[in-house]
């Protein structure tokens, strides 16, 4: 075992517990946090290409906001900034792996709407703001020791354009969904004849056009199509079949991804952005040459996004095509061999990596458990 792996954990863990004096309850949620970050990295890790960290606004806000916790006394810190330092160093932890563990080039990824989010949604932004904001993502980010890149603009003009799009498909969302919300959606799904699908009603009552301007349109309905089959369901009690007829878990999840919240603000904007840029599902189907991976605390987004990470292989014969027999042959080795060994066999290495990381960082947190040494600074050797 490198000393230098096992130092820069022990420097973190060292952190938590001569700063923030971290309970060991705490030292085991930032354990399971930190252990959880790492293997969804060495999942990433099986497909090719570089891998992005595509961050959203909450993990800069942890960073923001838990910068000066290792000045203040601990008992004076809030609940709230300590859960903050906890997920910020448990996100250091990954990067000591990026860093130290993987063979991969990688590097943190900021977003139009992340921008947007941590600008505090503008009715209107200049050049200057965005380049303060931008500067100071950069800044809290700096502990990480990835390099930054920003993804879907490649200018300060570009990103100016797009700010304003992002913003009236906010407005447009938010209203849509508040429509949704107070429409009566309770329905008769039994005819006498048939039963009506709730998803099936859902994707009639949802358009495939939305007039979206920087987001998917196909992302966006796909997720209000789920919000309205729930709805459906909780409103169609006298119908005894309806929950068995909904699509489920998967269902409930997305349908969660937006909303209103208490102050009558548009939730979920930078969960949908996260799900269109970090699908990959898609990623993997279009070959794409950079690896996307979103980054969130978000218990709800993560779900959603571990329901679209299940890579798949298949093939189709056209029939009378001029290469039919070559699909045919394509189809048969799909069914009679692992279509997913190959990006199996590219993640090995870094699943190996990632249960040695979670043994190393195991072993710092049980030895201040423990008591050894009590509150004290750990070895390193």
């Amino acid at each position: 075992m490198d000393k230098n792996k096992r130092r820069a954990l022990a420097e973190l863990v060292n952190d938590l517990t001569e700063a923030l004096h971290a309970s060991n309850e705490e030292l085991t949620k930032f354990f399971r946090q930190a252990t959880c970050l790492v293997e969804r990295y060495a999942f990433a890790s099986e497909l090719p290409g570089e891998i992005c960290l595509v961050l959203d606004n909450s993990y800069i806000q942890d960073f923001k906001h838990a910068e000066g916790w290792r000045t203040e006394v601990h008992a004076g810190i809030r609940e709230k900034k300590r859960a903050r330092a906890l997920r910020a160093t448990a996100f250091l932890a990954l990067c000591r792996f990026v860093t130290d563990w993987s063979h991969r080039q990688t590097d943190l990824g900021v977003s139009p709407v992340a921008i947007y989010e941590h600008m505090g949604r503008p009715t209107a932004e200049s050049r200057r703001d965005v380049e303060r904001a931008l500067a100071e993502i950069v800044r809290v980010t700096r502990p990480c020791a990835l390099d930054v890149a920003v993804i879907g603009f490649r200018s300060f003009g570009q990103l100016l354009h797009l700010l304003p799009l992002i913003r009236a498909d906010e407005q447009y969302l938010r209203a849509l969904t508040k429509k949704l919300d107070e429409e009566n959606w309770r329905r008769d799904l039994s005819d006498g004849i048939g039963t009506r699908i709730p998803s099936g009603i859902a994707r009639d009552a949802i358009p495939d056009d939305m007039p979206l301007q920087y987001f998917d349109p196909w992302y966006a309905g796909y997720v209000y199509r789920h919000r309205v089959e729930r709805r459906i369901i909780e409103q169609s009690t006298h119908e005894p079949h309806a929950a068995r007829l909904s699509t489920g878990r998967h269902g409930e999840i997305f349908a969660r991804l937006c909303g209103i919240g208490r102050r009558g603000r548009f939730v979920g904007l930078g969960d949908l952005e996260l799900l269109q840029i970090c699908d990959i599902l898609r990623q993997q189907q279009c070959q794409a040459p950079k690896v996307m991976f979103g980054q969130t605390v978000d218990r709800g987004l993560t779900e959603v996004l571990s329901l679209r990470t299940a890579l798949r292989a298949g093939a189709t014969v056209v029939g009378g095509s001029r290469d039919q027999q070559k699909q045919i042959d394509t189809l048969v080795r799909t069914m009679t061999t692992n279509p997913v060994a190959e990006y199996q066999a590219r993640g090995a290495p870094m699943h190996y990596k990632a249960k040695e990381f979670r043994t190393v960082l195991f072993d710092l947190v049980a030895a201040v458990q423990r008591g050894r040494p009590p509150l004290g600074r750990l070895s390193v050797d």
